[in-house]
């Protein structure tokens, strides 16, 4: 019997690539990925009520491998991210959600019900990003995102959508869009 392959997601965010210089950095990219992570499942919807959750919680920093005494301020995580590159921690992400609902009996069917949806992340101009347009895969029943795929602003979103479509397994699926699609 084959050894079922398990989704370690530390193990995961550490294959993306640090683009951070060398000099000066004070905390693992995988961990403050993994803070993110984490932060944003107990609510958080920012960097900066994370950074603050985060000096609450010191067991939970030493869980992810921060090794300094002060955790990272919402301007490490902001410095950080603008230069990183989201498609490799959309595809750690991803293949982590894959790998659990392959493994887990428990969640056999929650996936066979999705919708393909865009959405316009207007918040982001707030804070001097670029809008951003996502596709997202959504399965109805758990409500979490299975996959997404931004929409380049010289398209829409009904080429992405064939593209999408191509990133998980269609068979046995029911699938929902919106008018547009």
């Amino acid at each position: 019997m084959a050894k079922k392959e398990s989704c370690h997601l530390m193990d995961m965010l550490a294959e993306v690539i640090n683009p951070r210089n060398k000099k000066g950095l004070r905390h693992p990219l995988k961990s403050i990925l993994g803070l993110l992570v984490v932060g944003f499942m107990c609510g958080h919807k920012g960097y900066t009520s994370i950074a603050a959750w985060t000096r609450t919680q010191p067991q939970l920093t030493k869980a992810l491998g921060f090794t300094r005494e002060n955790p990272p301020c919402a301007a490490t995580f902001h410095n950080g991210l603008k230069i990183l590159d989201k498609t490799a921690v959309e595809r750690v992400l991803t293949q982590c959600v894959k790998t659990v609902v392959e493994n887990r009996s428990d969640l056999k069917g929650c996936f066979d019900t999705v919708a393909i949806d865009g959405k316009i992340m207007r918040a982001s101009q707030k804070s001097g990003a670029a809008t951003n347009h996502l596709l997202s895969v959504v399965s109805h029943k758990m409500g979490i995102t299975l996959t997404q795929l931004r929409v380049d602003d010289k398209t829409n979103e009904i080429p992405v959508s064939s593209e999408i479509l191509q990133t998980f397994d269609v068979r046995g699926k029911v699938i929902t869009t919106d008018a547009l699609l």
